[in-house]
């Protein structure tokens, strides 16, 4: 390790017995003041259990079969359905890409422990939260998180006995705010959750069409992932401001990693089809943020209007549009404590850099369909909750600080007069555009499961969001 950077320095790179007794890990035991360090303790398995069985996980776990150096993989699902699939194709995962398929084999496949008794619900199962006497569950310690935004809690809810502080979690999701949430719910003790890790991929790889563990791969693209610091949520503070080591010229953040962390990291970078590459936290964080405003643009309009993404260019209330979320959007990130003293964010998130990216990412993806809308089509719900509603959110934190007099010095907060056409600012409400589109969203999803006979008046997700 170099430059107290938590990437390792080669794929061979191994830890002596004594080094192990030199690295940093924080004791949770510590008195205030300068806390005391505790041994780097080993790493207690190579097995990767990727939770969920949503598409980009499958691929991760056939790419990883192919790695050199292959780990164990273990897919993790709380239904006994894929079961079945999983015998049926042979117990391998198969990837069709340019015309010809490929299978491979040495994932095994795990059926969550359920019980009616004990457990919290999980798409009408109860997931067992303790494991029993009898039948003692291994500890996991590197995880990656594949699932759908809103069932990430309780699906990490029915396994949070088998993680601690020497386990690592990877977030995967295109949306944000599912960290927080499970912080808050399901280990909200910072001194013994584990190491959380965040993810962004733009591969893109779609579920083939006979189903099962059978995926398509449709274009080339990158992984980027960052140790997230375990104070994470204090970065959101208005008094939050990020110091760089003299050494460093970016904007990287203390992370405290341990083995479980560090293998695999390894593992993603050194796998041909994967080649993770490691940012600084911050640096990442603005990356997916840029991308998530581009989201919360295109997949609620191309939900609304049922079409494909190329549909919205040409046509000028559709643009103009896009020119206001565009605008609000901008003026939630400029203001962002965890990034407003980047040097990337004034060019980065203002409003016409973003509607830029965004009528480009139109073009490039004409004849595609958002994932919000293939949701919606599909009858399943849709993330917008961790999409526009995670913007809502902060729009409203921004605004609750700007009431409580903790704003910018001069007064107000950037972006907030900047009108211009269609810039209204906060709008008076905070976000106003944001919950407007999580409303057609909703409508949209709702529409589609009174036609299919499935139509409940009250939401649970929905209301969270008023």
């Amino acid at each position: 390790m170099s430059d107290g950077s938590w990437w390792p320095e080669s794929e061979d790179e191994e830890l002596s017995e004594d080094q192990q007794q030199q690295q940093p890990i924080e004791d949770p035991s510590s008195p205030p003041g300068p806390r005391r360090r505790s041994p780097w303790l080993p790493l207690r398995t190579q097995k990767i259990h990727i939770l969920g069985l949503q598409t980009p996980g499958k691929y991760l776990a056939f790419a990883l079969a192919g790695a050199a150096k292959s780990p164990e993989v273990v897919l993790l699902t709380p239904r006994r359905e894929p079961l079945e699939w999983w015998k049926k194709e042979g117990q391998g995962i198969t990837l069709t890409r340019y015309g010809r398929s490929e299978t491979r084999y040495g994932a095994t496949l795990e059926v969550l422990k359920s019980s009616s008794s004990d457990g919290v619900m999980f798409n009408g199962h109860h997931q067992q939260s303790r494991p029993s006497e009898e039948e003692e569950e291994e500890p996991i310690s590197q995880l990656i998180v594949n699932t759908n935004s809103g069932g990430t809690v309780p699906m990490l809810q029915s396994i949070r006995h088998r993680l601690d502080r020497q386990s690592t979690i990877l977030f995967m999701h295109n949306s944000m705010g599912i960290m927080e949430e499970v912080s808050d719910m399901v280990f909200p003790d910072i001194d013994t959750r584990p190491n959380y890790i965040l993810g962004l991929s733009s591969r893109t790889v779609i579920p083939s069409s006979t189903g099962g563990f059978s995926i398509g791969f449709e274009g080339l693209g990158t992984m980027q992932v960052s140790l997230v610091p375990r104070y994470f949520e204090e970065m959101r503070s208005p008094r939050f401001r990020f110091h760089a080591p003299p050494s460093s010229t970016s904007s990287r953040s203390p992370v405290e990693p341990n083995a479980s962390s560090q293998y695999l990291l390894r593992s993603l970078s050194r796998t041909p089809e994967i080649q993770a590459i490691g940012l600084p936290y911050l640096d990442l964080l603005s990356y997916k943020l840029q991308k998530l405003a581009i989201r919360a643009i295109i997949d609620p309009l191309t939900t609304t209007f049922d079409c494909r993404n190329g549909d919205l260019l040409g046509i000028s209330p559709a643009e103009e549009l896009m020119e206001r979320l565009s605008a609000e959007l901008s003026s939630i990130l400029l203001n962002l404590p965890e990034i407003k003293h980047l040097p990337t964010t004034p060019r980065r998130m203002n409003r016409v850099h973003l509607l830029k990216q965004t009528l480009g990412t139109l073009e490039t993806s004409a004849n595609e369909s958002s994932s919000m809308l293939r949701d919606v089509r599909a009858g399943r719900t849709p993330d917008v909750k961790y999409v526009n509603g995670y913007f809502l959110k902060r729009a409203r934190e921004l605004v609750a600080l700007r009431d409580g007099g903790g704003g910018a010095p001069g007064g107000g907060l950037e972006g907030e007069r900047k009108g211009g056409r269609g810039g209204n600012g906060w709008g008076g409400a905070g976000g106003g555009l944001n919950r407007m589109m999580m409303n057609f969203v909703w409508t949209a999803h709702t529409m589609k499961r009174k036609q299919k006979g499935e139509y409940v008046p009250f939401d649970p997700i929905l209301s969270t969001s008023r």
